[in-house]
């Protein structure tokens, strides 16, 4: 995978609103995060190697620094998502990511065109994140 996306939020509210911001391009680095591996691999991730790498990995995950963790990410930097939670029962969400199953995920936006009263595509995507 490389394009990444990361999002922190505590909510189904967030994680659309977020969804949203990133089709309208809003990528502040408070909760969205973006970026293409291949882009940095050659720039950061062969100096972020070995044991010092490694704790501070484990450091941000003990502080819950998700910020830092998703910027390391998007960057390339793989590391062991459940030593985030350990001890704890996590249910993952998997998105559909496969383009050539033939399945569509996508939904209609229009920026121009607002959502109508029953928020068509906020719908749409709790459709979406519901369905997997």
């Amino acid at each position: 995978m490389d394009e990444r996306l990361g999002v922190i939020t505590e909510s189904l509210e967030g994680l659309i609103g977020y969804l949203e911001d990133y089709l309208e391009g809003k990528i502040d680095g408070n909760g969205v995060f973006s970026g293409n591996i291949k882009a940095n691999k050659t720039k950061f991730v062969p100096i972020f190697d070995g044991e010092e790498a490694d704790a501070f990995v484990r450091l941000l995950m003990e502080n819950k620094n998700f910020k830092n963790l998703a910027q390391l990410w998007i960057l390339g930097i793989e590391f062991d998502w459940k030593k985030l939670h350990e001890g704890k029962k996590v249910k993952r969400v998997s998105l559909p990511g496969y383009q050539f199953k033939g399945e569509k995920f996508w939904f209609n936006y229009n920026k121009s065109k607002p959502a109508d009263s029953a928020g068509t595509y906020h719908t749409k995507i709790t459709d979406l994140l519901a369905g997997n």
